[in-house]
């Protein structure tokens, strides 16, 4: 559901990488997977070094550690690296997600394992013309998730 928001949103494998937060919980992992067949070009982050190896046979370009997070406190903006995120972790990686986008990228959150709270400043999503999307899955309609 998050691929296709996004894909509706205008993303394309063109536009870059796709960066999966909670990429060895289930809900992150299908998203990972599901991304390839659709040529996007995953990149997965994961507090499970021993699951590194797994998440890389699913497709994942690459894995980073989730101390990414805390890599760059207090900072309204980082390198410009991901074309999308679909992040399911939540307080925890939302606000590394929002630093990081690649110009007019959508972001997308799926779940909030991490907790509610989120602590960001507003320019990502003035500057960066970010777009913070949602599913309420347990309401998505069911001819659209079929059409899935």
């Amino acid at each position: 559901m998050s691929i296709a928001a996004l894909q509706a949103r205008g993303l394309t494998p063109d536009d870059g990488p796709v960066v999966v937060t909670g990429a060895s919980g289930g809900v992150g992992r299908m998203a990972g997977r599901d991304a390839r067949p659709n040529g996007m070009e995953v990149w997965a982050v994961t507090g499970k070094p021993d699951e590194n190896e797994r998440l890389t046979a699913l497709g994942a370009a690459g894995v980073l550690d989730r101390s990414v997070y805390e890599a760059a406190p207090g900072k309204v903006f980082e390198h410009e690296r991901w074309a999308a995120a679909i992040d399911t972790v939540g307080a925890a990686s939302l606000p590394f997600v929002l630093r990081t986008p690649s110009g007019a990228a959508p972001s997308r959150r799926a779940e909030n394992t991490s907790g509610a709270d989120l602590v960001t400043t507003v320019f990502p999503f003035i500057l960066r013309g970010v777009s913070l999307l949602g599913i309420d899955s347990a309401k998505f309609d069911i001819v659209r998730r079929r059409d899935i």
